[in-house]
């Protein structure tokens, strides 16, 4: 099933966070990771395309476990920077 993003909105999907440690990072804290991968988006978007990693705001709108993966729909606006 694909899925097309409306007007200014942005598909993404967190990206687990990782480090380089040896503290135990519980399930909770992965989850409000501010890094996510483009998935889709709207015909309104400019400057960001599906495969970037990106910065976004830790309380986004989600639509949790869609086909078994935890995507996010939030506005372009809401994204903070693209990761290099």
């Amino acid at each position: 099933m694909k899925i097309k993003p409306l007007n200014d909105r942005v598909l993404v999907k967190r990206l687990p966070e990782t480090h380089k440690s040896i503290i135990f990072i519980p399930d909770v804290a992965r989850e409000n990771s501010k890094r996510a991968e483009v998935i889709a988006v709207g015909p309104k978007v400019n400057g960001v395309q599906p495969g970037d990693v990106v910065l976004v705001p830790g309380a986004a709108s989600k639509y949790p476990d869609w086909e078994r993966e935890d995507f996010m729909s939030i506005q372009v606006a809401d994204i903070g920077g693209i990761f290099g």
